[in-house]
C-alpha cells in the first residue's frame, strides 16, 4: 500500500501578486465614463444637425421620462409627480448650465 501526500503552496502565489490600488481603478473608470459621456453622439447628431453629446442625450431623455411620470402619477400620486417634476427641473437646469460653458461636442 502506498500513502502519498501532496502539499498545496498558497503563500508563494500570493507574494507574487500586485497590490491594487482600489482609489486609482475607480478613477480610472469615471474618467472613461465620462469620456465616453463627452463623446459625440453620430446617432442623435444626424437627427438634430448639431452636435449632440451622449450625456446631453441622455439628460434630455431623462427629462422626457420625468414629464410623462408627472403626468400619469398627478392624480393618484401627487407627492410622486411634485418629485418627478422637480427632477425634470433640475436636469433642465443641468442642460442650461452645460450649455453655457459650452459642454456640446
Amino acid at each position: 500500500m502506498c500513502n502519498m501526500q501532496q502539499v498545496i503552496e498558497f503563500e508563494s502565489s500570493a507574494k507574487q501578486q500586485q497590490p491594487i490600488d482600489v482609489r486609482a481603478t475607480i478613477q480610472q473608470k469615471i474618467k472613461s465614463i465620462n469620456h465616453w459621456l463627452d463623446a459625440k453622439s453620430e446617432f442623435y447628431s444626424r437627427i438634430c444637425e448639431f452636435s449632440v453629446t451622449r450625456r446631453l442625450v441622455i439628460r434630455v431623455n431623462l427629462v422626457s421620462l420625468c414629464v410623462i411620470v408627472a403626468a400619469v402619477a398627478i392624480e393618484q400620486q401627487p407627492i410622486t409627480s411634485v418629485v418627478s417634476t422637480l427632477c425634470a427641473g433640475y436636469l433642465v437646469y443641468r442642460i442650461n448650465k452645460s450649455e453655457k460653458k459650452g459642454g456640446c461636442a
